[in-house]
């Protein structure tokens, strides 16, 4: 079963620290298995090692909530402000910055 050798991996303790992302997580059934399957989700498999950190991204509270408990960080939808603040500091090439009618494009 590849969730149990990949569990198994991520828990051999070699003094290593590591950190998972889990993106886009919108689906209990991923998470937790379907109801009346045979299979589970991701869940029981994640490692428990104190090596391990975790994060999960989701738009679903309900699933925040049953992942993280009180660990969670809620983001708001940036202002166009903040996004165009954002991306000029994020931008390697800064010749796309001299046209501003295709920067609020690709920003909208």
């Amino acid at each position: 079963d590849i969730k149990t050798t990949l569990q198994r991996h991520l828990e051999m303790d070699q003094g290593r620290k590591w950190f998972l992302v889990v993106d886009n997580t919108d689906s209990m059934d991923v998470l937790f298995g379907a109801a009346g399957s045979i299979g589970q989700g991701i869940h029981p498999y994640l490692p428990t090692t104190e090596n391990c950190t975790f994060l999960f991204t989701t738009r679903l509270r309900d699933i925040a909530l049953s992942v993280a408990d009180t660990d969670m960080v809620e983001l708001t939808e940036m202002t166009s402000q903040e996004a165009n603040d954002f991306f000029r500091k994020a931008i390697q090439v800064k010749t796309i910055l001299t046209d501003n009618q295709t920067v609020t494009e690709l920003l909208n």
